[in-house]
């Protein structure tokens, strides 16, 4: 048999597989998104937003943006009347595979502004992550929920519920 040595086991100096920053960033994610959609049987309802948010623990979502909504006028008005809102947002983001490659988001958007009085939002689609920084989300039929201030236009409703399907782009930094 060999030789054994005795004393202590010598100590070999060695690099920490993951980073103090490498752990942060993977615990808490920023992104932005650029949001694009309309109901598909008409053009009301459609719907454009902007947003910044984080993920937290690669689950939950808080977020928040801006909103451009396009709402229908009065009989006798041409065209239709164009709404900025601002919004919050608040879910999850529950991962089917063990790559993150699919995952679907499922969350909520609440907010208001000057003539969007009361905006809100159930949002749940599918998110695929082509890349580690890219993702694509599609949102099918998500019930939306508007009371418009109309004093200022004449719109034919001031209480309007709509279903959009949207596109989602977003970046992870």
């Amino acid at each position: 048999p060999p030789a054994r040595p005795s004393g202590p086991a010598p100590r070999v100096a060695v690099n920490r597989l993951f980073s103090a920053s490498a752990r942060r960033r993977h615990a808490i994610q920023l992104y932005a998104t650029a949001e694009l959609g309309t109901q598909l049987h008409d053009a009301i309802g459609m719907t454009n937003a902007i947003s910044v948010g984080m993920r937290i623990n690669n689950i939950f979502e808080l977020g928040g943006g801006v909103r451009y909504l396009v709402t229908e006028r009065a009989a006798g008005n041409d065209g239709f009347s164009h709404r900025a809102t601002f919004f919050g947002y608040m879910g999850g983001n529950f991962t089917l595979d063990s790559g993150g490659w699919v995952s679907i988001p499922f969350g909520v958007d609440i907010g208001g502004g000057k003539d969007v009085k009361v905006f809100g939002r159930a949002k749940m689609g599918i998110r695929i992550n082509p890349t580690n920084w890219l993702f694509v989300g599609v949102y099918p039929f998500n019930p939306t929920y508007s009371y418009i201030d109309s004093q200022a236009t004449a719109l034919s409703r001031r209480n309007e519920w709509t279903f959009p399907t949207t596109l989602e782009v977003g970046f992870r930094f």
